[in-house]
């Protein structure tokens, strides 16, 4: 009996001791995790990608500039009525001479006053008034003489701003720039193709990557007599650009 307890007494003595040496000591580490494994998968790069340029060239068939007045009067009413005559007059040439009325529109109204330094202070002795259409020319042979017409018929208040050339139609030129793009593309990937000695396939992806339109300069008038020398329009071009991968045969 005796035996039986102190085995017993032993036992739980090692169970006790075994209790408290746990509770003291730290809990276990867990091992850190892995970092997130990721995986980036770029495109297919297979094929042969190229850019490539076209332009088309022609004279421009229009072109548009700024003609309008400019009045100083004592009074608002006195400068906007002056204004206003000088300006019917302008508009009643460019008509006459072929302008539709679709192609003028109005791009500018302005009053303001006129000041004077007198005695310290600033004293208002008058108004001005601009004001100016803006004119869209398909018959380019006779510009300088609509605009010769027009500082006739405006006076000395008559101001013209410069010339710019454009198209009346410029898709017609995008459109043929865009094939010459494509044309240029494909002669520029079949030379890669027969260098590295493989074939093409069909186009994988076309891209248009830019439109850039170039006129001539613009013609600056800073006075009557300018409209009367000969206006030359010059060249103007449309140019685009793209990128087409073609595929190549297995």
């Amino acid at each position: 009996m005796m035996n039986r307890l102190i085995t017993c007494s032993l036992a739980l003595s090692l169970a006790a001791l075994a209790g408290c040496n746990h509770a003291g000591s730290a809990p276990p580490t867990a091992a850190p995790a892995s970092p997130p494994q990721v995986s980036i998968q770029s495109p297919d790069p297979s094929g042969v990608s190229v850019t490539g340029r076209g332009e088309a060239q022609a004279a421009p068939d229009v072109a548009f500039f700024d003609v309008g007045v400019e009045v100083d009067a004592p009074t608002v009413g006195a400068a906007r009525t002056g204004a206003a005559k000088s300006a019917e007059r302008i508009i009643a040439s460019l008509k006459k001479n072929g302008v539709a009325a679709k192609d003028i529109q109005t791009a500018s109204l302005s009053i303001q006053p006129r000041y004077d330094h007198v005695g310290g202070r600033d004293k208002i002795t008058g108004y001005g008034v601009t004001t100016s259409v803006t004119v869209k020319a398909r018959n380019l042979d006779q510009i300088g003489s609509l605009i010769d017409d027009a500082i006739a018929a405006g006076g000395n208040a008559t101001r013209v701003n410069g010339i710019r050339f454009g198209f009346d139609d410029p898709a017609r030129l995008r459109d043929d720039a865009r094939q010459r793009a494509v044309a240029d593309a494909r002669r520029r990937a079949e030379e890669l193709a027969r260098l590295s000695g493989v074939k093409l396939a069909g186009p994988i992806t076309v891209e248009e990557l830019a439109q850039r339109e170039a006129m001539p300069t613009t013609v600056t008038l800073e006075s009557a007599d300018v409209a009367r020398m000969p206006i030359e329009r010059g060249t103007g071009s449309v140019a685009v650009e793209v990128r087409v991968r073609w595929a190549i045969q297995g």
